[in-house]
């Protein structure tokens, strides 16, 4: 799981919200068909959605410690979801392939959520991912970003004050595997985290283990 705090800036957050002012919702059974599922979803329609979904597939693709993360070889539309008091997301497993046409289905290997609510405004609306470790309760300030294993069980508690407004979207990583794009990021992660006087040998040496790796997981 990958968890950024300041993923938007303000000045995205502001557009987004500008935009989104006035923009029509509809029932977010419309993408899934679960009866279970209680929120909103901004109409496909609807101009922000393209300015929305434009915004966040250029920004996952400009911040490195997101592409390091996941890899990506294809993003779904992102979708932005607002529930409101007394709305909730029970239990659920998102599809793992999404798209009814074949020329435009990918595999869902990470999940995404970005949270556009101030933390302070809304109660309730926990992100709640069911890991193998245990439950992980999320819940980040706007901006914020989370991505994880689309094939873990999750659900979104209550909302009980204010509205929780957050943007979606589903990847298809090169590496499929979840534990080797881990040990990928991990190698990168640490491989940044070199002395600046490490020799260069060495590095050049984990460089090396790195591409290696990466070349014989991917897979496109």
């Amino acid at each position: 799981m990958l968890q950024l705090a300041q993923f938007l800036s303000p000045e995205q957050l502001a557009e987004i919200r500008q935009k989104l002012a006035g923009a029509h919702f509809e029932d977010g059974q419309v993408s899934s068909g679960k009866k279970t599922k209680q929120n909103l979803q901004l109409d496909q329609n609807d101009a922000a959605a393209d300015f929305c979904a434009n915004l966040l597939t250029r920004r996952l693709l400009e911040v490195d410690l997101f592409t390091n993360y996941a890899l990506p070889s294809a993003i779904r539309v992102p979708l932005v979801s607002l529930y409101v008091s007394g709305m909730s997301y029970p239990d659920h497993v998102d599809a793992p392939i999404m798209g009814k046409a074949l020329n435009q289905q990918t595999r869902s290997d990470l999940s995404v959520t970005v949270f556009l609510s101030d933390i302070d405004s809304y109660d309730g609306g926990e992100l709640i991912l069911r890991t193998a470790t245990g439950n992980r309760s999320v819940k980040l300030d706007a901006g914020g970003l989370v991505a994880y294993p689309t094939s873990y069980i999750h659900h979104v508690t209550p909302v009980t004050r204010g509205e929780r407004l957050a943007i979606v979207t589903w990847i298809q990583s090169k590496v499929q595997d979840h534990e080797q794009r881990q040990i990928l990021y991990d190698f990168l992660v640490n491989l940044a985290a070199l002395p600046a006087d490490t020799d260069p040998q060495v590095r050049l040496r984990m460089q090396h283990i790195y591409a290696r790796l990466l070349q014989s997981w991917a897979r496109f």
